[in-house]
């Protein structure tokens, strides 16, 4: 019986050992390719092109039962629209010298304005301060750092331009004023990837109330959250309502309900869902 000789198979260059070589985690979830150099304005991140705005300014403070309630829910619910938000604590310390330089530089401008519109513009400005500062001692409010960045995200660089002509007509409607970040892209993509950090420190921070911050996420914000309350439905804005009747706030002083309505709008529902959760 004649045994053949088992052929032995050819080596693999070093270009087929690389080609089916078996690849870790971290090199399936890696996008294929990440450019800067294409535009100074956007990057390539594998088959996308997007671009990260940095806000600059917005409205400081956004009352609860405004129309202006969850400022930044259109944007968010934008198809390639990404929010990345960095918030920290502002100290008390700090916050009063913030108080303090914003009071002299606005007695400043007064006085050296010799306009009459400059004057009523320091005015103005004296007024919202104080109102902010009442408030605060009032409500015991408060203060953090907030710095929000926007990721548009699409396919070819034509939808990325239309993407962003339609997010900056948004940011007009609302007065909002961004930072295109040109020639910092690399800068905005460590900021806004899953493990990345704010490298662009306190220059895109700003100094609001906790409510308005709370106002800028995309999701109706409520202040019906009572800690040991009960679920009894949802506001205009879509957020729940977790109301606790016995306790006592600036908006229930008393244990009273009163419940108004047309007929069909589940007054009876609602009267039945009170009754149930208080003998519970």
């Amino acid at each position: 019986m004649v045994r053949l000789k088992k052929q032995q198979p050819a080596p693999q260059t070093p270009e087929e050992a690389e080609l089916y070589r078996v690849k870790s985690y971290k090199e399936l979830i890696s996008p294929g390719i990440l450019s800067f150099r294409k535009s100074p304005e956007y990057f390539i991140l594998g088959n996308s092109y997007r671009c990260v705005w940095a806000i600059r300014s917005y409205a400081e403070t956004v009352q609860k039962d405004s129309a202006d309630i969850a400022v930044l829910h259109e944007l968010g619910e934008m198809d390639g629209v990404t929010l990345h938000m960095y918030i920290r604590h502002l100290p008390d310390i700090e916050r009063n010298e913030i108080f303090n330089r914003a009071q002299n530089r606005t007695a400043m401008e007064k006085n050296t304005a010799w306009k009459l519109h400059e004057q009523i513009q320091a005015d103005e400005q004296m007024s919202v301060l104080s109102r902010v500062i009442r408030e605060t001692q009032r409500t015991k409010e408060r203060f953090v750092y907030c710095a929000v960045f926007i990721e548009l995200i699409a396919d070819d660089p034509k939808q990325l331009l239309s993407k962003q002509i339609e997010v900056r007509s948004f940011l007009s409607r609302h007065k909002i004023v961004v930072d295109k970040l040109h020639l910092r892209q690399l800068q905005a993509y460590n900021t806004i990837k899953p493990n990345g950090k704010n490298c662009f420190g306190t220059e895109f921070e700003r100094v609001y109330p906790s409510s308005s911050v709370a106002n800028l996420y995309p999701f109706s914000y409520s202040g019906k959250a009572d800690p040991h309350g009960f679920y009894i439905g949802r506001d205009q804005n879509g957020s729940n309502i977790v109301v606790d009747f016995d306790r006592r706030t600036q908006d229930k002083t008393t244990g009273h309900i009163l419940i108004l309505g047309n007929s069909g709008e589940g007054k009876s529902y609602l009267m039945k869902s009170i009754i149930v959760n208080t003998v519970e």
